[in-house]
């Protein structure tokens, strides 16, 4: 594996199906905007939170539409749960959508969109973008949805696989997968060959066989009281002048609240939440579900907060969150990604480079809070490079490096804080 260093910038991927991901547009995102694919983009979970980076009252009926697509499609025969669909928090999970009027587009196949900000954009009002969609915005703004979150669920576009040879108009955008779950379907919601756009957002059989082989089938309720996905949020504020006066102790403002599908906050019948022991009262019990069972905290100091869901059959549930505000989270390497982005070589660039094929740039991929805490990444390439450990100052930049190579290999890195603790990540490089 014959590489070479040079130094900069980058974004994240991967990949499990014969599908691939890109916009649903007929323009190609460039290699710059991660168009490539690994294995293993299947969630690790069944329960995937979706959360908007710009929510307003002004788009409030367009985002319950894409929820009402996409629980009429892709979570109505797998086993699938996607809840939250709140304001995005700087520690959100799962999908993250930024609206905006441009190319509708997911950053990534599957779990590696997994807390990325502006994971996926979507387009509700078309001024832009192929404003010709204005006529009948509900429609393309739900058929887009379900197509985006089939590459947030790992698949791609279905006319990429080499099997489709009805196909033969439209060009394959990225990488192809190396799972090939059934036969070239042209009626896939996946394939930019269907006559029909994107099959207007339902799916075809074929993409319920891929899902539910995928992520199960959807699994049937006996009883209503039978379905308990739900989970813990919060959301924080600063203090107020008076309340800064009146308690000094305190640092922030918590609202914490349980959430989950309507089915599954239906069916509870209180919340047992317990506090952290310098708390006074320091177990609440909470049954107003208008409220989402919410309560509010002043508090001093981040801890874990546990609950109780008691649900209507009588039945419990114990979860717990980390309450945090100006500490990285325990759970914080969730928190702190590697990100690439790769460049073909022109022919002239390989022959300078001795036969490397790739420019790969790679950097650190986390939010301001932990930026600010990171003093360098010193990052270890394939024992092939002549100096194989390189280590990045250049917070500006994102602690970026960058290196040609025609080899594609696992990156180490070790990001250094300012309080001498580091955190070891590893990065496959694919192209």
């Amino acid at each position: 594996m014959k590489c070479k260093l040079n130094s900069s910038k980058a974004v994240f991927f991967y990949f499990l199906t014969a599908f691939y991901f890109i916009r649903l547009s007929t323009d190609l995102i460039s290699q710059n905007q991660n168009a490539f694919a690994l294995k293993g983009t299947k969630w690790k979970t069944n329960e995937i939170e979706v959360t908007w980076e710009n929510p307003s009252s002004a788009n409030k009926e367009e985002r319950a539409w894409v929820q009402e697509a996409i629980t009429n499609s892709w979570e109505k025969y797998a086993n699938l749960s996607f809840h939250n669909w709140g304001q995005s928090t700087p520690y959100s999970k799962g999908i993250r959508i930024k609206i905006s009027d441009e190319g509708p587009h997911a950053k990534g196949l599957g779990n590696t969109i997994d807390g990325l900000k502006n994971g996926m954009v979507l387009n509700f009002t078309f001024n832009e973008w192929s404003p010709s969609m204005k006529r009948d915005r509900k429609k393309y703004i739900q058929t887009i949805a379900v197509h985006e979150f089939g590459h947030a669920l790992g698949f791609a576009h279905e006319h990429n696989r080499g099997d489709c040879y009805f196909c033969d108009d439209k060009e394959p955008q990225g990488q192809d997968g190396d799972i090939y779950i059934t036969s070239c379907d042209p009626e896939s919601v996946m394939n930019y060959c269907n006559p029909n756009y994107a099959n207007w957002g339902n799916l075809s059989a074929g993409d319920i066989k891929g899902v539910t082989t995928l992520y199960g089938k959807k699994l049937k309720d006996n009883v209503a009281s039978n379905n308990k996905s739900v989970f813990l949020d919060y959301t924080i504020r600063e203090l107020t002048n008076d309340e800064r006066k009146n308690y000094p102790k305190l640092e922030k403002v918590i609202k914490l609240y349980t959430i989950g599908n309507p089915n599954s906050v239906d069916n509870i019948s209180h919340v047992l939440y317990k506090l952290d022991k310098s708390f006074t009262k320091n177990e609440v019990v909470v049954d107003n579900k208008d409220a989402n069972f919410g309560i509010e905290l002043s508090i001093w100091k981040p801890f874990d907060i546990k609950a109780t869901i008691t649900f209507k059959d009588g039945t419990n549930k114990e979860i717990s969150k980390f309450l945090s505000f100006d500490e990285i989270p325990r759970v914080n390497i969730e928190n702190i990604r590697l990100t690439h982005t790769v460049r073909k070589l022109s022919k002239e660039e390989q022959v300078a480079t001795q036969g490397n094929t790739r420019e790969i740039t790679v950097m650190l991929d986390t939010d301001e809070q932990i930026y600010s805490k990171v003093k360098y990444v010193e990052y270890e390439l394939h024992p092939t490079f002549k100096d194989n450990v390189v280590i990045s100052k250049n917070k500006e930049q994102s602690f970026a490096i960058q290196f040609t190579c025609w080899g594609q290999f696992t990156l180490k890195a070790k990001v250094f804080l300012n309080d001498g603790s580091f955190y070891a990540l590893e990065k496959y490089l694919s192209f």
